[in-house]
């Protein structure tokens, strides 16, 4: 039990570090002219979408399963897990309402004009000018939703923390 809260923990602390690095790169990038902000966005995150979206995947597994475990054995904090969990899985709807979106049409313009199987790094560096254009028209949106998905993945991670350190057991009930 405690490994698995361990787990979680450390899960949902990873994911929720992904996203306050978006976070904290936002105003910055908000003022990029858009063919800088597309070379950024299309070279930088290569790792958020490959290991971020395991570990993102992991936390909210990981604490799913942990209040599951805390709900059956009437842990303490098992509502806190409860609502941990439920934070966990709205921040995941929320990035795939929100963020993937954009994403999803930022690649099918990019391979309108690229062969992702022969570009090479130069490539990515150098957006078309229907990318440019693309993120543009979108990047409030995806800077906007990673921060309203880090909100929701602080609060998943504070509920867990909650639930995790909230003792042995519930009272029996009268």
């Amino acid at each position: 039990m405690r490994a698995m809260a361990v787990l979680a923990m450390v899960a949902t602390a990873l994911s929720v570090g992904m996203s306050f690095a978006h976070v904290l790169e936002m105003p910055v990038k908000l003022l990029y002219e858009p063919r800088l902000y597309a070379a950024v966005n299309s070279t930088l995150y290569y790792g958020f979408g490959t290991a971020g979206a395991a570990i993102v995947v992991a936390s909210v597994l990981l604490t799913t399963a942990w209040a599951g475990m805390a709900w059956r054995r009437r842990l303490a904090g098992w509502r806190w897990g409860l609502a941990a969990a439920a934070l966990m899985w709205i921040g995941l709807g929320t990035w795939r309402a929100i963020v993937q979106p954009v994403n999803a049409e930022v690649y099918a313009v990019w391979i309108q004009h690229v062969d992702p199987q022969q570009a090479t790094a130069a490539t990515w560096q150098s957006p078309p000018p229907a990318v440019v254009e693309t993120w543009r028209r979108l990047n409030r949106r995806w800077e906007y939703g990673h921060a309203t998905v880090f909100a929701i993945n602080l609060l998943g991670f504070v509920a867990l923390a909650l639930a995790a350190t909230a003792g042995r057991r519930s009272p029996p009930a009268m």
